[in-house]
């Protein structure tokens, strides 16, 4: 099988769309915290998608360090970036992107769900 490369120049752009994602998800757990009457028995959906937004994070993390030994117009094996091969390698070769973010956010969707459908309001 062929090695996978990486256009550093692609992979800046794309990791613009991560930060987003990653910035909205930590506001979103801010608002959560603030909201206490909304989300006072939310402690699931908090660790959730706390824990979605931490592995976001250690994707840019992982960009942060790696991108400074670059020069954009290079291509480097995706190998060589290993929580990126793991964000958009084969899913079921994934470990941390399954177990840090889909399944909580699973986990968060059902939380979120239960809350709206529980409501005491008429």
């Amino acid at each position: 099988m062929d090695t996978p490369w990486v256009k550093v120049d692609r992979y800046d752009e794309l990791m613009q769309t991560v930060l987003d994602a990653q910035l909205w998800f930590e506001t979103f757990s801010h608002v959560l915290r603030a909201d206490t009457e909304s989300f006072a028995t939310s402690a699931r959906i908090r660790t959730s998608i706390s824990s979605a937004e931490d592995f976001l994070r250690s994707i840019l993390s992982e960009f942060e360090t790696f991108r400074p030994t670059v020069q954009a117009d290079q291509e480097v094996p995706l190998a060589t970036l290993p929580v990126l091969t793991d964000y958009i390698g084969p899913y079921q070769d994934s470990e941390g992107f399954r177990r840090r973010f889909v399944h909580p956010m699973q986990e968060a969707l059902t939380a979120m769900q239960a809350l709206i459908l529980s409501s005491d309001q008429p």
